[in-house]
């Protein structure tokens, strides 16, 4: 476990500001603007295109060694290849912030609710998003890159 962080911390950490960065940007942009098509196209970037591709550079670091360049470059691969799952995943990730933004007539049903998706839901989204990615790192990576490590730890016959 503290190999895996030490090999891993410091090029997520660079993904995590660069990402932070940019939703701050595309933030300011939407609060500096009073025309809703361009206040909101920078919010629509970063959920829509930006975060997507940071979810899959974060599965792709965990499980290869790789890059900077190339981690954002095969990011962006499976971003176009999977653009459905990709952007299901990210409105799945998305959810609990947009429910703090409905409004409720009790508070405390806002609350309850994102509990439960925090402790039930988002588990089993983070899971179905991993063993996705790790399906399709095998199709596209390990097919041809490590021929040796294809189709082990999948239910294939």
């Amino acid at each position: 476990f503290g190999v895996g962080i030490k090999e891993n911390a410091g090029k997520s950490i660079v993904f995590y500001l660069i990402c932070a960065v940019l939703y701050l940007l595309s933030y300011f942009i939407y609060s500096m603007f009073a025309v809703p098509i361009v206040s909101y196209a920078p919010l629509f970037i970063f959920a829509f295109i930006i975060f997507p591709i940071f979810l899959w550079v974060l599965f792709l670091n965990n499980t290869y060694t790789s890059h900077f360049a190339q981690l954002l470059r095969n990011g962006t691969f499976f971003y176009v290849k999977s653009l459905g799952w990709s952007l299901l995943a990210s409105l799945m990730c998305f959810v609990p912030i947009a429910m703090l933004y409905v409004p409720f007539y009790f508070i405390w049903l806002k609350y309850v609710f994102l509990v439960l998706f925090f402790v039930f839901i988002f588990p089993i989204v983070v899971l179905i998003m991993t063993l996705y990615s790790n399906s399709k790192f095998d199709e596209y990576i390990n097919k041809e890159s490590y021929p040796d490590h294809y189709l082990k730890g999948l239910n294939h016959d």
